[in-house]
């Protein structure tokens, strides 16, 4: 007998030996702790396969490792092997385990599908598999989107390994709109035959699609994120990002060009249909409503309104006796909040409903999912209290109203409409307007960034009804009428608006389509304090904003500068001001704030821009803050001989490339591409940015920066519009600087670009706002 040989049956013995003390600690049923799913091992197994996105290439890393089949844990055995060629195919050889259960992974490079070329970027894989009766273990798309999700089920669910990729390959498939009854995943191979086959490709082909090979493995974690706890797929954008490029694809050849690719490596024996499932994809994921204007952050209308709800929250519920319907509600401090939004419709009781609420898109499936869209009119049952006998009022699209007490408006018996004071509360409990729209947004529904409903509040995107009568859908918003008025419009009612992390109120055309929350009456039983702030952001009308974020106004503005930086400086001729400069890459930035002020050679300023608090000091320190109508200089504009053009408040424009403004000669406001541009000079990722282009000294906390290029932002506040806000809000954790490019859609709104926490990012805010300027030179 040879050495080798020798070895080979030491190996052997040993490994008997350490089973014969695990089976001596077992029941007459079986292996001890296992099923008899489970119960066995694994001796001198060899297992062959190929690994596939598209092929895996020839080097790439695969490894087998043991695994318990009930609790997933790793039982330490391990084996690896490379891919022998760029076909993806395998081979494991004396695989001994002492399970029948195990995962299977390949790490590398692979044959792009959409490309035809190897990718730029590695890739893993998984698959979970069991051994009793097999020696081929294919890894896929569909083994690597099943993992976690059949680990849920069995470490959770208690499903045995078996049931749980059954029910789970079956979800898969369901999430793609692809049916039929095909063999398990580690059988598929995108190189044969077969409707599972061509089901495979197609799903490997679409979970790519647009995107390049970076953002692909995060594409997967996302749908094993959305995924892995309820087998539903829930990430609308990426669904509907999907479905749009499947649909192109079919359109523009592009599937033709992905069986050229695949037919180009020489592997397949015959490439299957993959193309209809595709095309079937994108012909019924992408629901194309009429008149609806798309924002490109599609909503899953597929998701039940009962999942929008935290399911470790405890919700009590009401029934509306007008309708039948039943609501879900929360206690949140001192409030009672309805958790799901307002679905009354009965015009005839409440002819105010008449032509004033819509389900979203016309679709009454959508109503049962998010409740209806009304009209401020329609909201505070404007009929009625224009037919009261005691004290009739006009009130909705332009005629305003005076409610002394709680408006109950349309909502059911006991409950009414939320001021603004009320959202406040709301707002305040949560933790602040930064940070309430997290806390109290669902748990799924959102783009990216869905929240942790750590009350129970559940609000999710429902979409908008524009007065043009079009339909708006964003899942980055949601929004909800408030009782309140806007002061100086009697056109605009306000609306609480969750956008990301944050909420604030903006307020627009009455005759546009929001959703209604409802809050009781009789005020919670228990007021409970909320742990994350303890920070009051209500105010009555009028009174100054009171913020836990106030600046510390006595930094003398040289010292928002980096020292370690040599800086250039510029004499405004206007009024002689020296501004600091600052390169940073190929553009060259002011360091400092705009405070040019000549109303008298630029009337523009006239009642435009404001030191902060109306203190010149502070004008000193952080410049001036303009409207956005004051940093074009729309008089200029209105008055110019050639080309007189109406820019401000509800208007939009046209600007020339490089367009001046108030800036100084040789100088311009910078549009949105040109922040940017400055966001990617500094840093590939726009979250972080904020850090290297803010101040050291001024912010809140660690919200200081390292000010790496001396652009040295720092926050002086702002300056809202007057309605039911105080005029000049503090706050050091942001600072906030005007673009010259305004939002097409609202033409109330232009961009701003904001440093928040470190992070970048742009908001559309009312152009009559006041906000600070840095000026980019030509």
């Amino acid at each position: 007998m040879n050495k080798l040989l020798l070895e080979k049956w030491f190996r052997i013995i040993e490994f008997l030996m350490v089973l014969a003390m695990f089976w001596a600690c077992s029941d007459d049923k079986g292996m001890a702790g296992g099923t008899t799913e489970d119960a066995g091992i694994i001796a001198e197994l060899n297992v062959a396969g190929v690994a596939q996105k598209g092929p895996f290439v020839k080097g790439s890393v695969v490894s087998v490792q043991g695994i318990n089949c009930r609790t997933f844990e790793l039982t330490g055995e391990s084996y690896e092997t490379t891919i022998k060629s760029n076909g993806g195919d395998y081979e494991v050889d004396d695989i001994n385990l002492s399970s029948v259960c195990a995962v299977f992974e390949v790490s590398g490079y692979y044959l792009s599908e959409i490309t035809g070329a190897v990718s730029s970027e590695k890739l893993t894989l998984r698959a979970v598999t069991n051994l009793k009766n097999r020696d081929r273990v294919n890894i896929n798309v569909l083994t690597h989107l099943e993992y976690e999700r059949v680990m849920y089920l069995v470490t959770v669910n208690k499903m045995s390994l078996a049931d749980a990729k059954k029910q789970t390959e079956k979800e898969i498939f369901a999430a793609f709109n692809i049916k039929g009854d095909f063999e398990e995943a580690e059988d598929l191979n995108i190189f044969e035959a077969g409707d599972g086959n061509a089901a495979l490709l197609a799903i490997s082909v679409m979970m790519q699609a647009e995107f390049d090979d970076v953002p692909l493995e995060e594409r997967f974690e996302r749908f094993n994120d959305f995924f892995a706890k309820n087998g539903v797929w829930y990430d609308s954008y990426a669904k509907l990002e999907i479905a749009k490029w499947a649909q192109d694809a079919a359109a523009d050849g592009k599937l033709d060009s992905i069986r050229k690719n695949i037919e180009s490596w020489g592997i397949a024996s015959e490439i299957p249909s993959f193309e209809s499932f595709i095309k079937n994809f994108g012909e019924t994921a992408l629901v194309k409503y009429p008149s609806v204007n798309y924002s490109g952050f599609y909503i899953d209308w597929s998701i039940p309104k009962e999942a929008y709800l935290n399911p470790e929250i405890k919700y009590d519920s009401i029934v509306d006796s007008r309708d039948g319907q039943v609501y879900k509600t929360v206690t949140i401090g001192s409030q009672v909040w309805m958790a799901q939004n307002l679905n009354y419709a009965d015009s005839v009781k409440t002819p105010s409903l008449l032509k004033r609420s819509w389900c979203f898109a016309y679709k009454s499936e959508n109503c049962d999912v998010a409740g209806r869209l009304y009209t401020w009119a329609a909201i505070i049952d404007s009929v009625k209290l224009a037919t009261d006998s005691e004290k009739p009022q006009k009130c909705g699209f332009g005629e305003s109203c005076v409610f002394t007490e709680k408006m109950r408006g349309i909502c059911p018996e006991g409950w009414h409409l939320p001021d603004t004071t009320e959202w406040k509360t709301l707002i305040s409990f949560a933790g602040g307007d930064d940070i309430a729209g997290e806390r109290l947004k669902s748990h799924i529904g959102m783009y990216e960034d869905s929240g942790t409903d750590d009350f129970g509040f559940s609000a999710f995107p429902a979409g908008e009804k524009y007065r043009d009568q079009s339909f708006f859908e964003d899942s980055r918003d949601v929004h909800f009428w408030t009782a309140s008025e806007e002061s100086k419009d009697d056109r605009s009612s306000c609306s609480a608006d969750f956008f990301y992390a944050s909420v604030w109120f903006s307020c627009g055309f009455k005759d546009n389509g929001h959703s209604v929350r409802c809050v009781r009456d009789e005020p919670a039983a228990v007021s409970l304090s909320s742990s994350s702030s303890n920070a009051d952001l209500s105010s009555s009308s009028g009174e100054a904003f009171v913020s836990p974020y106030e600046i510390d106004w006595s930094i003398p503005k040289e010292d928002h500068l980096n020292p370690n930086i040599k800086y250039d400086s510029i004499v405004d001729k206007r009024d002689g001001q020296v501004y600091k400069t600052i390169k940073i890459g190929t553009q060259v930035w002011m360091a400092q704030n705009l405070n040019y002020a000549d109303s008298v050679n630029t009337p523009s300023l006239l009642k435009r821009n404001w030191c902060y608090g109306d203190k010149p000091e502070n004008c000193e320190f952080g410049g001036r803050l303009y409207t956005w109508a004051a940093a074009v200089d729309s008089i200029k504009l209105a008055n110019d001989a050639e080309n007189p053009q109406f820019c401000g408040y509800r208007t939009n424009c046209n600007f020339p490339a490089k367009y001046q403004g108030i800036c100084p000669e040789g100088w311009h406001l910078p549009d949105t591409t040109e922040w940017r541009t400055l966001i990617f000079q500094v840093s590939d990722d726009a979250s972080v940015a904020g850090y290297k282009l803010a101040s050291r000294v001024g912010w809140f906390e660690e919200a200081n920066g390292t000010d790496d290029y001396g652009f040295s932002a720092y926050p002086v506040g702002d300056k809202y519009r007057d309605y039911d806000f105080s005029e000049f809000a503090p706050d050091d954790r942001t600072a906030f600087f005007w673009s010259i490019t305004e939002n097409t859609r609202d033409k109330q709104l232009g961009y701003t670009f904001r440093i928040f926490y470190g992070g970048t990012g742009y908001t559309g805010d009312f152009k009559d706002s006041g906000f600070s300027i840095r000026c980019i030179k030509n």
